[in-house]
């Protein structure tokens, strides 16, 4: 199997076809990809249209879990995965059509570990907004300390397809972060739109929920305690991560 797209669900009852409908308009056959939705303790329909939606699609596993985090469920759902290559796509966006397939053609042709591409911000009235970014790595066969500083890309899960190879060579999870990027060997920067971010209020990323907070002091913690034992103080690298943490 190709790919393993991983989506996080929390009481996103209303957004969440829109994002699993996008999935499904890439040119792929279903027996390519599958995609794994790890219901996280929603407390409205949420599941009730995830597992809808499964009846309708072989390649569409549904967990159910109490709620732990973002990061547990996509780590949930990372343990039963199967493709050769791992999406994070948040369950209120969604991917720009005819785009995936171009992504996994990059990646294999090149045997890559990480293959990030640029974004669109979906606003609550409609609005979609560039995200204005034209970096001089285009296309070039980096390094994963390269592409942290020359491809200039917000580093989370989202942004980018990793190999199951990599993420199992240093047993990355998510919490990870930057980190993932960072121990890569090869990696491009594709800079055609392929998510479209929405910029919800509410939304798990903006939201003061205590186990966000949580997460993401351990977040901080973990790549700190890397950088300082990894990365010399002397780098552009070493900024970068100084600036994730901060």
């Amino acid at each position: 199997m190709k790919l393993s797209v991983i989506v996080p669900v929390y009481n996103v009852e209303q957004y969440l076809l829109r994002c699993l409908n996008s999935l499904y308009m890439q040119d792929l056959e279903e027996e390519e990809f599958e995609v794994i939705l790890v219901n996280d303790g929603s407390t409205d329909k949420s599941l009730d249209v995830a597992r809808t939606f499964a009846l309708q699609h072989n390649n569409v596993v549904v967990i159910n879990q109490g709620n732990s985090g973002q990061s547990a469920a996509r780590n949930s759902a990372l343990n039963v995965s199967k493709g050769d290559y791992i999406w994070f796509v948040d369950s209120d966006d969604y991917v720009v059509p005819h785009s995936i397939k171009k992504l996994l053609v990059l990646a294999y042709e090149n045997q890559l570990d990480i293959v990030g591409f640029n974004l669109q911000l979906v606003h609550d009235d409609g609005r979609i907004e560039d995200y204005v970014h034209q970096p001089s790595c285009e296309g070039q066969l980096l390094s994963g300390e390269d592409f942290v500083v020359d491809a200039g890309m917000p580093h989370g899960p989202c942004f980018a397809l990793f190999s199951r190879a990599h993420l199992n060579k240093y047993k990355l999870h998510f919490l990870e972060g930057v980190r993932t990027y960072f121990l890569a060997h090869r990696a491009v920067y594709y800079n055609e739109v392929v998510y479209s971010y929405y910029q919800r209020k509410g939304s798990t990323m903006k939201s003061n929920n205590p186990l966000r907070a949580q997460n993401l002091l351990l977040i901080c913690d973990s790549l700190y305690n890397f950088c300082k034992s990894n990365i010399n103080k002397n780098t552009k690298v070493y900024y970068f991560f100084m600036k994730e943490i901060m």
